[in-house]
């Protein structure tokens, strides 16, 4: 949910930007929304992998499940930064009226 917050913020302000003809101010707001999407995506991927072990024990007992929700959760991890600044992007997207 936090990825798709983020991106209605900024379609909000790059497309305030753009309407009001301040298209410097624009960038600056998606800048800083994509850079905010990867330091929140990287600390929730550190996070993420960091406690997967704990992540996989609140699922099931069953150590082979607890295995393998341990070996996917690396490639979840990535994905959760990956779809923090795809989200951000298309928001700046809409924003741009595209």
């Amino acid at each position: 949910m936090i990825p798709i917050g983020m991106s209605e913020n900024v379609a909000i302000l790059v497309g305030n930007c753009i309407g009001a003809d301040l298209p410097k101010k624009g960038v600056k707001f998606a800048w800083t929304n994509i850079l905010m999407a990867l330091s929140t995506g990287c600390f929730l991927m550190v996070f993420v992998f960091y406690f997967r072990t704990n992540i996989a024990t609140v699922y099931s007992n069953s150590e082979e499940v607890i295995l393998l929700i341990w070996e996917a959760i690396p490639c979840y991890a990535i994905y959760i930064s990956i779809d923090f600044t795809q989200n951000v992007s298309a928001g700046i997207l809409r924003g741009m009226g595209f």
